[in-house]
């Protein structure tokens, strides 16, 4: 039976016209290929000619048989059915598998004006054809200690020369050093396989290299593997020897682009140019460089890593990469000033650095000029220059979030999405933009469509999480907060969360031991800052000031191991409303004048924000006003739009101060509008309220603070106040007994529970 079947299949000749058709098919697919390679079209070309090819078969099988024998043969009924039907369901395959897909071309043509009016023009790839890979530090395996530095220059070379090339987006593995140094990985050397994939899928990106390196000084060898974050395995493995540094970078970079896919045409034409052109020539000052980069990355050690790219610029003043990072330590550590020559030198040899990094230069000098018009420009031609370019847009959109223009900022992040729907972290960005407008819903349905994706993220549950606390529903947010706890049971800022949750819900002694627990486990400085900085919270809200004090000086130790020094000055202003608070007037003014002698210009424009703060929590209205002006002055030469609320709030301190209810509502409710999800701005509309004599309003607002914090002592007290004042004793001593529950260990010069326990004695009296 088979022997007749096949004889009748080889007398209708259906092997040999389907071995045909394979053999037609195969050159379509290759002739394809080339086009696709030659014209740098879609690469999903090649599959949708396979994909067609492929599912036609049937089709050529029925021809060949009722046509395929020699001699006319009439249409059957098996065709007239069978070959439609094929056909629809090819058609259906290719919807199905191509929706959505760009089959055009692989790049695009665009124009744009640059900052001083000149017309650019640049052909650039669409985003969707895109590579994007994490670089880890390689292993020194030679045995020789003079290599070592190659462990993180060789992987910072490389990303350092991908970005010459918009086809690939490379990401700088050590970036994730709070997730190395909790794994106990602090120096990023030796990580297992399993931390590194878990790195690079948290990052969303499927693919990252790792690497080892060999020999010695006179002839080094490297071997670079390319892998699959998703399945874990190796995809591409080439080792690369010789004795000049830079050309072994060079070598690897082309050969990772090949691993990536990257199109044979296109890195025959894409610009290309050799490291030693881009950044450096001078292996001393390389080397240098490299150091001065760990030394902040992986150590937060700026005094070392200044010293370091000062060796690098040193040894080649024309390394404008170094010449930037010189300038970007030298700012962030408060020396503003020196920071200006290596911008010059960093501007005078712009040529060097690869297109992005060049618009970066640019916008940094002119935020040094505080020109701020040109540097929007910047950025703004950046993202229209290379519209599919996400980094552009997310910097652009950071921008934007400080001007306070959250609506542009949101449509920013959109873009990223349209260009790359994988930008899955921008969706909890999209969120938190949106709750920090009051729209809780929008903001909602956006962590929802991040936690779809990603069930297994204690990320997808905390932002929930927060998101219920902000709103008041407390049972849900502890929900969520221990799902995330489940996925990661030693995570420090979920313990603090459920901490605080607790505490709002009066659960004191659940609440400290909550805290005490993270703090057991907390293992990093940023974790250690996230547990301080909840018990200064708690033992701030139970009028524990003195405890409190000293979280935040362990909290600020803990921040400068890890933020720049100009951070941590800052920081200092905290810190001052407190000490006021607990009694330590002349503290405060020490710290800030202190930090006035320290601040360099420009950032001394910043002194009035700690005078504000200050002479708030002193109730010294002709002084915030004052301190005011400067504050106004500093948005405007900074155009830092995000300290408009807190503008709105102390002119609203300043009229209650005064006795201009009215005038403080009106302030208290712009700056509502520009921080809706502070529920504390309630509670100062409630006392403005109060002070008018509008009780049934002041109880009103009042409860909104309660609502989403209910053991708020001082809301308590507020309409206790309130009810007062209504006659109403029995919800009176309701309200001074949670409050002064809350305060019940409060410090003996904590005022604000003296003045509850004196009016809890005034009713007891007067019953």
């Amino acid at each position: 039976m088979p022997t007749a079947v096949l004889k009748e299949l080889l007398k209708r000749r259906v092997p040999q016209i389907l071995g045909i058709y394979l053999g037609i098919s195969w050159a379509i697919v290759e002739a394809v290929g080339f086009l696709v390679d030659r014209y740098l079209l879609s690469t999903y070309l090649v599959d949708l000619c396979i994909v067609i090819l492929i599912s036609l078969i049937p089709s050529v099988l029925i021809l060949a048989y009722f046509h395929g024998a020699p001699g006319r043969d009439e249409w059957t009924l098996p065709e007239k059915v069978g070959i439609p039907m094929n056909l629809l369901v090819c058609a259906a395959l290719v919807a199905f598998l191509f929706s959505g897909k760009d089959l055009g071309a692989a790049t695009m043509t665009v124009s744009v004006e640059d900052e001083e009016g000149q017309t650019v023009e640049r052909v650039i790839p669409k985003s969707e054809f895109r590579k994007k890979v994490v670089l880890f530090p390689f292993e020194n395996t030679s045995g020789d200690s003079a290599l070592d530095w190659l462990q993180y220059g060789m992987p910072l070379g490389v990303w350092d020369d991908l970005r010459q090339d918009m086809f690939v987006s490379a990401t700088d593995g050590l970036r994730s050093r709070e997730q190395m140094t909790e794994a106990g990985y602090a120096d990023g050397l030796g990580m297992p396989l399993s931390l590194m994939r878990s790195i690079a899928t948290d990052a969303h990106v499927d693919r990252f290299a790792t690497g080892s390196i060999g020999g010695s000084y006179g002839e080094v060898s490297v071997t670079m593997v390319l892998h699959d974050a998703r399945r874990g395995k190796p995809i591409d493995e080439r080792t690369f020897s010789g004795t000049d540094i830079f050309e072994l970078i060079d070598s690897i970079s082309v050969q990772l682009k090949r691993g990536l896919e990257v199109p044979d045409r296109h890195l025959e034409e894409v610009e290309d140019l050799p490291f030693s052109e881009i950044q450096t020539n001078s292996l001393a000052a390389y080397q240098a460089a490299v150091a001065g980069y760990t030394a902040v990355v992986l150590h937060s050690d700026w005094g070392t890593a200044a010293t370091l790219f000062e060796q690098a610029v040193a040894e080649d003043p024309t390394y404008a990469g170094a010449q930037h990072s010189l300038f970007q330590v030298y700012a962030y550590s408060n020396r503003v000033q020196e920071g200006i020559a290596p911008m010059q030198a960093a501007l005078q040899h712009l040529y060097r650095l690869p297109e992005r990094e060049q618009f970066e230069v640019k916008s940094d000098y002119y935020f040094t000029r505080q020109d701020y018009d040109k540097a929007m420009a910047v950025f703004a031609m950046r993202v229209e220059l290379y519209p599919d370019d996400v980094e552009g847009h997310a910097a652009l959109a950071q921008l934007l979030l400080v001007q306070d223009k959250k609506d542009e900022a949101v449509e920013q992040y959109v873009k990223i999405l349209e260009i790359d729907p994988e930008q899955y972290d921008l969706l909890r960005q999209i969120g938190g933009v949106y709750e920090s407008q009051g729209k809780f819903e929008e903001a909602l349905e956006y962590y929802e469509a991040y936690a779809e994706q990603f069930p297994d993220e204690r990320v997808s549950f905390t932002a929930i999480g927060d998101l219920h606390s902000n709103i008041g529903n407390h049972e849900q947010a502890r929900e969520y907060q221990e799902k995330a706890l489940l996925i990661d049971p030693n995570d420090v800022g979920v313990m603090a969360r459920l901490a605080r949750i607790e505490w709002d819900l009066g659960h004191f002694e659940r609440a400290i031991a909550q805290l005490d627990e993270a703090l057991a486990v907390a293992r990093t400085p940023e974790d250690l800052t996230t547990v301080y900085e909840g018990l200064r919270a708690y033992y701030e809200s139970r009028g524990q000031l003195e405890e409190a004090i000293e979280y935040v000086q362990l909290a600020q130790e803990q921040r400068r191991q890890y933020r720049p020094p100009l951070a941590s000055i800052m920081t200092q202003f905290q810190s001052l409303g407190i000490h006021v608070a607990a009694g330590h007037a002349d503290r405060a003014y020490e710290t800030l004048e202190a930090v006035r002698a320290e601040l360099a210009p420009p950032w001394d424009a910043f002194v009035p924000l700690g005078e504000l703060f200050l002479y708030l929590e002193l109730e010294e209205p002709d002084s915030v006003e004052r301190a005011l002006e400067g504050v106004e002055s500093l948005i405007q030469t900074f155009s830092y739009n995000m300290f408009m609320p807190l503008v709105f709030h102390a002119r609203g301190r300043i009229h209650e101060m005064r006795g201009e209810y009215e005038e403080a509502i009106r302030a208290y409710e712009r700056d509502l509008e520009l921080n809706p999800s502070d529920e504390s701005i309630y509670e100062e509309i409630g006392r403005c309220y109060r002070g008018m004599g509008d009780l049934d309003e002041a109880q009103k607002q009042l409860l909104k603070t309660l609502t989403v914090r209910p053991y708020s002592a001082t809301a308590h007290y507020e309409i206790a106040l309130v009810f007062s004042e209504m006659g109403d004793t029995d919800r009176v001593l309701e309200h001074l007994g949670i409050a002064l529950d809350v305060w019940s260990d409060a410090d003996p010069a904590f005022q604000p529970a003296q003045r509850a326990r004196d009016k809890l004695e005034e009713l007891r009296s007067a019953g």
